[in-house]
């Protein structure tokens, strides 16, 4: 793909990132819309919707940047 070797996955990662935020955002919306009240176990939730979505999207970014770091440097 010609953006990653070109920006080592940053365009890819940081749109990724802004789908990801605009779901949370409508699931956001559509709990309070069905009534749901905020509690520490949302909360969690919230937290491990964060870690997952790090733990999926990172790679594609720092993977894409190592490459280019090596071929910069060992080349």
């Amino acid at each position: 793909m010609y953006t990653q070797t070109l920006f080592g996955g940053a365009i890819t990662y940081f749109m990724l990132h802004a789908c990801a935020i605009t779901l949370e955002d409508m699931a956001i919306a559509l709990g309070k819309r069905l009534g749901l009240k905020e509690s520490w176990r949302w909360k969690l939730v919230g937290f491990v919707w964060v870690v997952f979505v790090f733990i999926i999207l990172l790679p594609g970014w720092t993977d894409g940047r190592l490459a280019i770091l090596s071929k910069t440097q060992f080349s």
